[in-house]
């Protein structure tokens, strides 16, 4: 909010901005708008942006949910990648969360395709 703030952003104050408080889940907040406002569409740069469906679920179960929600991909969710890191991760690991970084690396070429 300060960064937004120090270069003059329209609304950038505590009414318009919701930043994280507790929960890494987003479910809370997004309830907290959908009870004011009509939500028309989300963006976000992972699954669980979009909906508590894919808030701590295996790469299964959350590819499972996105089949069931296809037809809302590209209307009413948009996603924005984020290359550097993400959810997406968790599938090249195999939801192992205590791999070194060569272990890492090794997946991540094991499990990358370049076009």
């Amino acid at each position: 909010m300060a960064n937004l703030k120090k270069y003059n952003y329209p609304f950038a104050d505590n009414e318009h901005l919701i930043l994280l408080q507790g929960s890494s889940s987003k479910e809370q907040r997004r309830q907290s708008v959908a009870a004011r406002y009509s939500i028309l569409l989300l963006l976000g740069d992972n699954l669980a942006d979009f909906s508590a469906l894919w808030d701590k679920k295996t790469t299964k179960e959350r590819l499972q949910q996105v089949t069931e929600n296809a037809a809302a991909f590209g209307t009413r969710f948009i996603m924005l990648p984020n290359s550097t890191y993400g959810g997406w991760e968790d599938a090249l690991y195999g939801n192992q969360h205590n791999l070194t970084p060569a272990q890492k690396d090794s997946a991540i070429r094991t499990n990358l395709s370049g076009y």
